[in-house]
C-alpha cells in the first residue's frame, strides 16, 4: 500500500502502547517495533532478528506490536491479518501469548468494542 508513514505509524503504535497497553517502550524497543511495522506495511516478509539482551523486553515489544497490527491492519488494508508466535521451545513463545492477552484485557477495558467475548 503506497502512502503509509512508517514514521507517523510508529509514533502512533507508542502511544497506543502507553495509553492503551499500559507500556512505555524504551527507544530501542521503538526502533525494534519500527522495524516491525516497516516490513509489514510495505508487505516485505523480513526474517527480522532482534539481537538483545536477556531481559530487555524482546516479548514484551514483540506482544505490543503484535497486538498494535491486530487492529491496525485490518483498518488500512481491509482485510484481516494472521499472525504466529514462534520460538524455540513452546514456553518461550507462551510468555508472548500470554502478554498478548494481557495487553488485549487493558485493550478491552478502554475500548470495550474489542470485546470478543460476546463471540461465543
Amino acid at each position: 500500500m503506497e502512502g503509509i508513514n512508517v514514521d507517523r505509524l510508529t509514533k502512533l503504535f507508542d502511544k497506543i502502547s502507553q495509553v492503551i497497553f499500559k507500556i512505555k517502550l524504551y527507544p530501542y524497543q521503538l526502533r525494534f517495533a519500527k522495524r516491525i511495522l516497516e516490513s509489514v506495511f510495505n508487505d516485505e516478509g523480513a526474517e527480522i532478528i532482534s539481537l538483545f539482551a536477556r531481559q530487555s523486553g524482546k516479548s514484551e515489544t514483540v506482544a505490543c506490536v503484535t497486538l498494535f497490527l491486530l487492529i491496525a491492519y485490518p483498518k488500512f488494508f481491509k482485510r484481516p491479518i494472521r499472525i504466529g508466535i514462534f520460538a524455540p521451545k513452546f514456553e518461550q513463545a507462551n510468555i508472548t501469548f500470554e502478554r498478548i492477552k494481557l495487553r488485549f484485557n487493558n485493550l478491552v477495558k478502554k475500548c470495550p468494542k474489542y470485546d470478543v467475548s460476546r463471540f461465543k
